[in-house]
């Protein structure tokens, strides 16, 4: 199992809904390789890609194949359990 997914009987439909929400931005093919392809799971955990970004960007990835602001920022703010945040 990598190091950003969880074991399969911890996801729910919250994190299909963020996979999908999130699955439609590009992101650079050094973040793919990165995260063993993270983006192209049907069900990702929110604290699971908040982790793979930061240690993307601390491995000094970022510089020369920077994520998107709009996605660094949707995957922060989608978070369609909690009342009163971004629905996605």
């Amino acid at each position: 199992m990598s190091k950003y997914r969880l074991p399969q009987a911890h996801y729910d439909e919250h994190d299909r809904t963020y996979a999908a929400t999130l699955r439609h931005y590009i992101c650079p093919k050094t973040f793919h390789e990165f995260t063993d392809n993270l983006m192209t799971e049907t069900h990702i955990s929110r604290f699971k890609l908040l982790d793979a970004i930061d240690d993307y960007k601390r491995a000094g990835l970022n510089t020369a194949n920077p994520l998107s602001g709009d996605f660094e920022n949707l995957a922060f703010n989608c978070r369609p359990h909690q009342p009163g945040c971004l629905i996605c």
